[in-house]
């Protein structure tokens, strides 16, 4: 269960070349499962961390206060879903801030809980093809399209590394096989 946002980013290459990328950066709402089950703050006077964590790293807070506190609740409860996605929440909230380094950690963090997430792997890669570690997000971007190969989005996404590297062949079979993957879901 995960929504998301798009996000316009401007890349230039070490060759010069430019990419703007309108990225759909994914944010995991597991969370909410734990508020659903009756586990999270659920009076009318209280906020629930988790689900603010949730809704700052979706609106484009830059604050990554509640998403602290839901940390710490999930880690309370032992709870590994809701941990990797409070990582992953607020280091998209400490990437929108600009603190990039404090983001990685939170990806990372993220990623060792649930190696196997596409997601994870799809929102870290798009902070490191950011940071200017092309090499790396590509390999996160290989490790998410392996895990879900008919995923459009990881598709389009990986597009942006590999034009960053000049790989512009592989950039424009990602892209066509992600657009053809698109056409066959909305034909009836």
């Amino acid at each position: 269960m995960a929504a998301g946002r798009a996000e316009n980013t401007t890349h230039t290459t070490p060759t010069g070349y430019t990419i703007t990328m309108i990225r759909h950066r994914v944010l995991i709402a597991f969370m909410l499962a734990s508020v659903a089950s009756g586990h999270g703050a659920a009076g009318a006077e209280e906020r629930d961390p988790t689900a603010d964590c949730l809704e700052n790293a979706a609106t484009g807070s830059v604050d990554p206060y509640a998403c602290d506190l839901a940390l710490e609740i999930a880690r309370s409860r032992a709870d590994t879903r809701a941990t990797a996605a409070a990582h992953t929440n607020r280091g998209l909230i400490l990437e929108r801030g600009g603190r990039l380094n404090l983001a990685l950690q939170d990806q990372d963090a993220a990623v060792k809980l649930l190696p196997d997430n596409p997601t994870l792997l799809l929102n870290r890669a798009g902070l490191l093809l950011r940071m200017e570690r092309t090499v790396e997000a590509l390999n996160d971007y290989d490790r998410a399209a392996m895990l879900s190969p008919d995923d459009p989005e990881i598709l389009f996404s990986r597009t942006f590394a590999y034009r960053a590297l000049g790989d512009l062949v592989s950039a424009q079979a990602d892209s066509q096989r992600a657009r053809n993957l698109l056409l066959k879901r909305l034909s009836p």
